[in-house]
């Protein structure tokens, strides 16, 4: 199993198991939803709120597992890289290609993570007495999250900017 695909299987697996687990301990009605705040202002069912985790969970793991596997048949003109005659000349497009998928694994596994989190952070505060959300949390995993996005747009971009010496 190679990693990026490794990180990312853990990341959905290990958010489903957490899904499983604290499913019997949701209360019957839960906020589901919170305001900049914190507090919450939508409620559910905990059978709704995990339904609607685990499409939302199997809707992006399919758009960053499947989407890629169609990139191979993606007419040149359609894509939009720096350098892209060189990457995609006929010699050097699978390793472009497989180079694409790589990333974007990378960057599904952070997305699926972010939502792991919080996720976990929802089912955490409607275990406490009086459902609440930490602004100052959410507002530093944002963050976070947005800095990754950044490291990896520029790290991407970089990627194919420049062309290896001949």
């Amino acid at each position: 199993m190679k990693t990026p695909f490794g990180v990312f299987l853990a990341v959905v697996l290990a958010s489903l198991a957490h899904t499983v687990y604290f499913y019997p301990q949701l209360p019957e009605r839960m906020a589901s939803h919170f305001n900049a705040s914190g507090q919450p202002d939508g409620w559910s069912t905990p059978a709704a709120f995990v339904f609607f985790d685990l499409g939302v969970t199997a809707l992006l793991a399919a758009v960053f597992l499947l989407l890629p596997l169609f990139l191979a048949r993606v007419p040149t003109r359609w894509w939009n890289l720096p350098n892209k005659d060189y990457w995609l000349a006929p010699e050097r497009r699978d390793q472009t290609v497989r180079l694409v998928r790589t990333q974007m694994l990378w960057f599904g596994a952070a997305t699926l993570a972010l939502l792991a989190i919080v996720k976990h952070l929802a089912i955490q505060a409607n275990l406490m007495e009086t459902p609440h959300l930490s602004t100052r949390t959410m507002v530093y995993l944002m963050g976070l999250y947005f800095g990754f996005v950044a490291v990896w747009t520029v790290r991407f971009i970089m990627m194919f900017y420049r062309k290896p010496p001949a």
